[in-house]
């Protein structure tokens, strides 16, 4: 994990951590979405959707009034990969791996053991609801920092298919949380 002393080195004398994210901070999620995925935009109702879903799911990097990025996740089917703007209403009982929906960050905040230090707190979050999994949809060519997380590519002529409304980079991630 990434320690506020090894933030404040990278960061300069801003000190950014991971908090839940609340209704209050959809403008700053909303702006850094934009700004990071122009070609996969996601409404406002969207986003809400996601906060009421499963809040403890939702997080921001932040430090005081400054936004660097957000995390969406929730509960989800594996392999079910889920339409982008899209609200969700899936049961949670039929689910078995916690779904990292979205994780943006600006550019001042990338490399920084951010990514990292949110999938830890993710990985507790699955386990406390007994999700054996964490899975993605890697987009923009980032699966080889998701792999140096431990994450696996899943390849399948279905996933394929799914996967075409994230664009053509696109790659279904999972990484297994048992014995690790």
């Amino acid at each position: 994990m990434v320690g506020a002393g090894d933030q404040k080195r990278v960061f300069g004398e801003i000190k950014p951590d991971w908090r839940i994210a609340s209704f209050s901070d959809l403008e700053n999620i909303h702006d850094i979405s934009c700004q990071i995925h122009p070609n996969l935009p996601e409404s406002q109702e969207t986003i809400i959707n996601k906060l009421e879903f499963f809040p403890q799911g939702c997080w921001l990097l932040s430090s005081g009034n400054e936004s660097f990025g957000y995390a969406l996740s929730h509960p989800w089917q594996l392999f079910n990969i889920p339409e982008l703007n899209k609200a969700l209403s899936a049961p949670l009982q039929i689910a078995d791996c916690l779904y990292i929906h979205d994780l943006a960050l600006l550019e001042v905040a990338r490399g920084k053991g951010a990514a990292k230090q949110l999938v830890e707190r993710l990985t507790q979050i699955a386990y406390s609801h007994n999700l054996t999994f964490l899975a993605l949809t890697s987009v923009y060519d980032t699966q080889s920092i998701w792999q140096r997380l431990g994450f696996k590519l899943m390849n399948h002529d279905v996933l394929s298919v799914k996967l075409d409304s994230y664009g053509p980079s696109a790659k279904y991630m999972v990484k297994s949380l048992v014995n690790s």
